[in-house]
């Protein structure tokens, strides 16, 4: 994991980051690379890159006027930026692509409206090496509701940067986050929140139960739902996080991936991650003298659980 941005001047009602950290801090490009190389230089072979919003890096690092209060939105930050000659996300991984020793990259948040065609044309060139996995945060598919919590997007917004990905990639997985339970969120919008989830196809689900924050907007907002409701809802929506992750699986069966080894048993089997966020456990033989933290390529055969099984290859 490798932070390189802090800070977010967004108006989610729910989030208290913008009131103690709202200005935007990027690590320079250079000082990025360096810490990439000594990563790299100690064996990790994947990076991921994480910020509080990962999508505004650069934005602090040109002369634009004052800061978000004089730009306004969070989304109109990244024109006045690039217009400023501030450096870009997709400059930053081109610069990491790079760096020698490093296997490959993948992001850890983004927002819809962020995934822009410079971004998606650098992943479909580079698919081994710029894992094919974008978490795109959706929070809500109902559009009154995503009103409320002050998200800069509406559902059919967030479909059209589903369908863009999947347009541009190979099988992407698209992972996300669902708030269940926003204050006054009707069984109507509820369902909205499925529908949305399944035409987005999403191949993982982190689904989490609306919880007040003091100091936020939404902890003084009326129309709270009853927790039992809440819990039902919790579970209706994992259980639709379950079986779209298992189509998902079953969608990548025969295909050649690239696990990350993350551990290796005495029969010689391991346990990684795959450049597409699926868990794999390889049965047979590793290459040779493939370790814990190396990258290796393996056939995935089968589904098993919520992993996927697979055969070392050559």
């Amino acid at each position: 994991m490798l932070k390189v941005q802090d800070g977010c001047p967004g108006g989610c009602a729910y989030c208290i980051v913008p009131r103690v950290r709202p200005d935007v801090r990027s690590v320079s490009p250079d000082d990025v690379v360096r810490q990439a190389e000594a990563l790299a230089a100690e064996g990790f072979r994947e990076i991921v890159l994480c910020g509080i919003h990962l999508g505004l890096y650069g934005c602090d690092l040109a002369p634009i006027p004052n800061n978000h209060r004089k730009i306004g939105r969070p989304r109109d930050l990244p024109v006045a930026a690039r217009k400023a000659g501030a450096p870009r996300l997709v400059t930053l991984l081109e610069r990491l692509l790079a760096v020698d020793g490093l296997g490959r990259l993948r992001l850890s948040s983004l927002s819809p409206a962020e995934v822009d065609d410079a971004l998606l044309r650098l992943m479909a060139a580079e698919p081994r090496r710029l894992c094919p996995h974008l978490h795109l945060s959706l929070q809500s598919g109902d559009d009154e509701v995503l009103a409320r919590m002050g998200r800069p997007y509406t559902h059919r917004d967030f479909l059209r940067t589903a369908a863009r990905v999947r347009e541009a990639l190979d099988e992407p997985a698209l992972t996300t986050d669902v708030l269940v339970g926003f204050p006054d969120e009707s069984e109507e919008a509820f369902e909205n929140t499925l529908r949305t989830c399944r035409e987005a196809g999403f191949s993982r689900m982190h689904v989490f139960p609306f919880s007040p924050r003091p100091g936020t907007r939404a902890a003084e907002m009326p129309g709270r739902v009853p927790p039992k409701a809440v819990r039902e809802r919790c579970r209706r929506a994992a259980e639709l996080g379950d079986d779209l992750a298992a189509a998902y699986r079953r969608r990548l069966v025969g295909r050649d991936e690239q696990m990350a080894v993350e551990s290796v048993r005495r029969d010689g089997s391991a346990e990684g991650l795959a450049a597409r966020y699926v868990r794999v456990m390889v049965r047979g033989l590793l290459p040779p003298g493939a370790g814990r933290r190396d990258l290796v390529p393996v056939r995935l055969t089968g589904v098993a659980g919520d992993a996927m099984e697979a055969r070392g290859e050559a």
